[in-house]
């Protein structure tokens, strides 16, 4: 069973990932991203593997040929921890977690693939996804493998429970 979880910006979706993380920590690998704030806005992205490694995703004062919306995006360093992040988790841990599969991340063909592969493979995932997106988006929510999470502020304490029972922690 692989899990998505989407919700509206500031819903807590990165929250929850790393709350999983920490109660999985034996377990799991992968990566999540930050927001990276100056003054009170947002002003870019951080990746972190689980291991510790990090890198910038995305930044507004930056250069690159892939945009988002204000920021610029740094394939190269997403790719530089999210990759091996993602190909160690596959080797060595029960879950997999990708905070997040949106269009900053989709810049990376490899990624795309890379997830593709570990969809298909036998470790459970736990992602994070934008909440409307595009056809690859889309395809991994319909995917019959799928249990789709819907997240809000209301419900994170109750989505929170029920993902971490999936794997008998209260």
């Amino acid at each position: 069973m692989n899990i998505l979880i989407t919700g509206k910006p500031g819903a807590g979706k990165t929250t929850l990932v790393k709350k999983i993380s920490q109660e999985l920590k034996e377990i799991a690998g992968g990566f999540y991203t930050e927001e990276i704030r100056r003054n009170g806005k947002r002003v870019g992205f951080k990746i972190s593997a689980l291991d510790g490694t990090t890198g910038l995703l995305a930044h507004i004062e930056k250069k690159s040929e892939y945009r988002f919306s204000k920021y610029a995006v740094l394939k190269e360093g997403f790719e530089r921890v999210a990759l091996p992040a993602l190909k160690k988790a596959m080797k060595e841990s029960k879950v997999i977690l990708v905070d997040e599969i949106g269009p900053m991340e989709l810049f990376s063909e490899t990624f795309k693939n890379l997830v593709l592969e570990i969809f298909e493979g036998p470790r459970v995932v736990i992602a994070t996804i934008k909440h409307k997106g595009s056809p690859f988006i889309e395809s991994l929510k319909k995917r019959e493998d799928v249990k789709l999470f819907n997240l809000t502020k209301e419900n994170f304490d109750k989505i929170l429970r029920e993902i971490l029972q999936l794997f008998n922690i209260k």
